[in-house]
């Protein structure tokens, strides 16, 4: 319990660190991360029975587990829209139903706490309403996930594909734990005190859960990030989107504006065999929306797109260097033979890169 305690704060820290380059999906996750360390820190408390120093710690966790599906079901969101909405937040209104339903207990003194606890030998109907609403809940959020994963797997890049499969195992463990958990709990019910208590159990699996889900998430920070540049993007204050559009139409102006000047200012469009995967990893930005951008605000597809710079580049090399072959100047351009040069220079121009520098340089005399 005490490592768990541990590692929970070295995730947190790192998802913090990072929380910039996607504030609104590395926030939700953190929201599940902090639940689950609070309920770590209560079972510590109440299974070396300390509680009775500390009474106010008792069921202070009892509503946290209402976190966990709306903060894992907002984080896979990310995936596809990184923008806060508010009724997002609708999703957290269990945790914050059930924490009031909770709070005259709360208010209770310690002495009074330790006597309901010492007088306590079944499980109550309310501990039992709750169980059963939070399990509920939780079935819910992760079998909806599931569902989510399954369905946006078919539109992605092959690198992105196994980042959701990731997350599909993790979800579908998660899941057949909660079934364990469920059948415990049921079990308690009519069996009295088990070796194993479910409410301990949960808290490992459930802290196993997000750990892991953390450590997946952090090492592919780049699949949730908006833009490893993007300023606006510290301050979590995006703009919604319009209903069908990924991004809002000021952090995809601003997000084009970045891509264009790097791929410029760097030459990047004269890499040979330049795919969406290469380009995202040079530009800080994930595929999804590195296509995205370019798709709409150029209205043209990624290959095409560079094509332009790549055209534009051999225009300038064919008027300055007479000397140089049409092929080699192709060749430096980025394109990667003669026919796809020709090609994509005549859809450019309306004609041939040799008809070109013939027809300038008879201008130019």
């Amino acid at each position: 319990m005490a490592i768990g305690v541990v590692q929970g704060a070295v995730l947190a820290i790192s998802l913090l660190r990072i929380r910039p380059l996607n504030p609104v999906g590395y926030s939700h996750l953190l929201v599940g991360v902090a639940a689950v360390a609070a309920i770590i820190v209560e079972e510590w408390v109440v299974y070396h029975d300390a509680w009775r120093f500390a009474p106010h710690v008792l069921m202070s966790t009892a509503w946290a587990p209402f976190l966990f599906g709306p903060s894992v079901w907002l984080f896979v969101k990310s995936l596809e829209r990184p923008a806060f909405r508010r009724g997002d937040l609708l999703h957290y209104a269990p945790a914050f139903v059930s924490f009031a339903y909770l709070t005259p207990y709360y208010l209770l003194s310690g002495a009074e706490k330790i006597a309901l606890a010492e007088h306590a030998s079944s499980i109550s109907l309310d501990a039992s309403i709750l169980g059963l609403a939070k399990t509920i809940s939780l079935y819910a959020y992760f079998i909806a996930v599931l569902r989510y994963l399954t369905r946006i797997r078919r539109t992605r890049q092959a690198r992105q594909v196994r980042l959701i499969n990731r997350f599909r195992i993790i979800v579908a463990a998660f899941l057949a734990g909660l079934t364990a958990i469920v059948a415990i709990f049921a079990a308690e019910h009519f069996l009295g005190a088990l070796p194993v208590l479910s409410d301990l159990l949960s808290a490992v699996i459930a802290s196993v859960f997000f750990y892991v889900l953390s450590l997946v998430a952090i090492a592919d920070w780049r699949e949730f990030a908006l833009s490893s540049h993007l300023d606006d993007a510290a301050s979590g204050h995006e703009r919604a989107p319009p209903r069908n559009a990924l991004l809002d139409e000021a952090t995809t102006h601003s997000l084009f504006l970045q891509v264009t000047h790097a791929v410029c200012e760097r030459e990047l469009f004269k890499e040979q065999g330049l795919n969406v995967d290469r380009l995202a990893t040079a530009t800080g930005l994930a595929p999804h929306y590195l296509s995205y951008v370019i798709n709409l605000r150029s209205g043209r597809t990624i290959q095409s797109w560079l094509n332009g710079f790549r055209v534009e580049a051999a225009k300038k090399a064919l008027l300055a260097d007479s000397g140089r072959s049409v092929l080699e100047i192709g060749l430096d351009a980025g394109f990667n033979s003669k026919a796809a040069f020709n090609r994509a220079f005549k859809a450019e121009t309306g004609q041939s890169p040799s008809e070109f520098r013939s027809k300038t340089s008879q201008n130019a005399k």
